[in-house]
């Protein structure tokens, strides 16, 4: 039982996707990731729906707060999403106490974020995100929908199924002059 146990961990663990650290030192991201959601036949009529031009923050429910103003949690590590004409996002984690969402690098697809793709698939605003996906900081494709409500997305993974909120918040342009090259 052992035995099979750890062959199927090892066959789970060595079919991960190719990956290569960012210039932040820690973050990966994939060498070639793979694309289902017909990216070169983007939707453009999404942007009417996602604002380019800002971010939007991680929304605590249980507070009913962004995560970078909440007192009550734990970590200070909050997620922040910033999508681009094209049909591709970033997942970018900020510290709340190192006030790094106001460091231009933060939001450097080169420096940091995990990358992704959003697309209308079926009537839905699909995505597909390339991140964690173990506890070993494996790298793999999280699948969901993007349910877009006025300035709050809500995010709801395939296998969580539970929906995160993130809400638009304007930044300055000049922290968000970057190009989604992947």
């Amino acid at each position: 039982m052992k035995k099979a146990f750890f062959l199927s961990l090892l066959f789970f663990v060595s079919c991960g996707v190719k990956t290569y650290l960012l210039n932040n030192g820690h973050t990966k991201a994939p060498v070639k990731p793979l694309i289902d959601l017909n990216i070169e036949n983007f939707d453009s009529n999404l942007n009417k729906a996602i604002d380019t031009n800002c971010i939007y923050e991680q929304f605590n429910q249980n507070y009913k707060v962004l995560f970078r103003l909440d007192n009550h949690i734990e970590t200070n590590i909050y997620a922040v999403l910033k999508f681009y004409p094209n049909g591709h996002f970033n997942k970018f984690y900020l510290h709340r106490e190192r006030n790094q969402l106001l460091k231009k690098e933060n939001f450097d697809p080169s420096y940091s974020g995990y990358r992704g793709y959003y697309n209308k698939k079926d009537g839905e605003i699909r995505f597909n995100l390339y991140a964690p996906v173990t506890q070993e900081r494996e790298i793999g494709k999280l699948s969901g929908i993007l349910n877009i409500q006025g300035d709050t997305i809500y995010v709801v993974t395939d296998c969580y199924k539970e929906a995160e909120i993130f809400i638009k918040r304007k930044i300055p342009n000049e922290l968000l002059d970057f190009k989604a090259k992947w």
